[in-house]
């Protein structure tokens, strides 16, 4: 993040910074008990961030990147997210959450290779609590980072809750979609069977 340079100013919604200078009284006390006033010019600076849409999302991206990357490196998995939720300008909550969905559950045929002494159900078991985990300290790091910049607008702070919502959700359907498609083929067999 380059928050000084113009690619990024155009990114936040508006960057202010104002500087004031105002006195300050102190009173101190001496050994002796005298009181003794003194003026202090005191010079102020305030910066005032304004966050926007796509600011957010792009260090929401970065976080999940690094979390998700570590994630990988953990469970023994040779990848790293070269460019995380590249594709299309569309930041809405349902196709920020999709896009990150999409992307995580693609390394699961990854994560069984590497976990093929566990059955299928603790591999999906597993590779959901490795992939929720990542996401959760990938939205929390995210969300850090922009309220230590600024203001986050409710707008924009509701848009993130969503998009974390709607990535659960997603996440929890796959691995139900999975689990069905584990047990379809035994079904199948028994129904073949009779």
């Amino acid at each position: 993040m380059n928050v000084g340079n113009t690619q990024s100013q155009s990114i936040v919604a508006s960057i202010q910074v104002s500087r004031s200078t105002f006195e300050m009284k102190q009173t101190t006390t001496d050994a002796n008990g005298d009181t003794q006033a003194k003026s202090l010019l005191v010079d102020a600076v305030q910066v005032n961030i304004q966050i926007d849409g796509e600011f957010a999302n792009r260090v929401l991206n970065d976080s999940l990147e690094e979390k998700l990357n570590s994630m990988f490196q953990e469970a023994g998995m040779d990848t790293s997210v070269d460019s995380l939720l590249q594709g299309g300008g569309d930041f809405s909550p349902t196709a920020t959450a999709q896009r990150i969905v999409d992307f995580a559950t693609g390394f699961l045929a990854q994560f069984q290779n590497n976990n093929a002494d566990k059955g299928g159900a603790e591999q999906l078991d597993g590779f959901a609590t490795l992939i929720k985990g990542a996401i959760e300290e990938g939205f929390a790091s995210a969300k850090d980072i922009l309220e230590g910049l600024g203001e986050i607008a409710s707008g924009i702070r509701e848009d993130i809750d969503e998009t974390f919502g709607l990535t659960m959700k997603g996440i929890d359907d796959f691995v139900v979609e999975q689990a069905q498609s584990l047990s379809t083929p035994a079904e199948d067999e028994t129904a073949a069977a009779i």
